[in-house]
């Protein structure tokens, strides 16, 4: 954590088809963005959800070139610890994917906020689609159906289990006991794990 800012996710995965991976990773807490880096350093995606900057004369060292961010978070408090940070402060990015959703073998970039949002981007961070749901989101997961489609699940605070296709429509809903924690893949679907200790498997 630095100046009130952490990350929690890191993808190395190529985004934007040019053979070569890439370093997607999200920065979460006084202020809030996801960026996509080259290899060498310099960022080539940001996204800003408060003022979309052009830097249409191309790339610059250090810079991003596509520039839209989520936001300020929580205002920073003086004489507090990072441990104090962790525990207390709320986190806008909770949650951060990186998989081919549509099959076109590109993958895209999902991000789960607290205001209750789940949005999609492209490999250089163009909106793709955004999506509210009932509750905070807490956790993504892109995962396999029985019927061989790509679908994006997400878990939320109030135990609702959210099913989006690769448009950003929602496709199936349950509901579990607790906050969900964890999403994982199952050959017939996906487990769900939440804050209660429950552990159960879905289609």
């Amino acid at each position: 954590i630095w100046g009130n800012e952490t990350s929690h996710h890191i993808f190395v995965e190529d985004v934007d088809g040019d053979g070569e991976p890439e370093l997607i990773r999200e920065i979460t807490g006084l202020w809030n963005r996801v960026t996509v880096w080259k290899q060498g350093g310099a960022p080539t995606g940001s996204e800003n959800y408060l003022d979309p900057i052009d830097f249409t004369r191309g790339p610059q060292e250090g810079r991003p070139i596509y520039n839209i961010h989520f936001g300020p978070g929580p205002a920073p408090r003086l004489a507090i610890n990072n441990e104090f940070i962790r525990e207390t402060q709320p986190i806008l990015i909770r949650d951060l994917e990186v998989a081919d959703l549509h099959g076109d073998g590109r993958k895209q970039i999902f991000v789960a906020l607290a205001s209750g949002w789940i949005k999609a981007f492209d490999g250089r961070c163009r909106p793709l689609w955004s999506t509210p749901v009932t509750a905070p989101p807490t956790v993504l997961k892109v995962v396999k159906s029985t019927a061989g489609q790509m679908r994006l699940v997400a878990g939320g605070e109030d135990g609702n289990v959210f099913v989006l296709d690769g448009r950003g429509q929602l496709v199936g809903r349950a509901e579990v006991d607790g906050c969900v924690t964890t999403l994982g893949e199952w050959p017939d679907g996906f487990v769900v794990t939440t804050a209660c200790g429950m552990v159960q498997a879905m289609q």
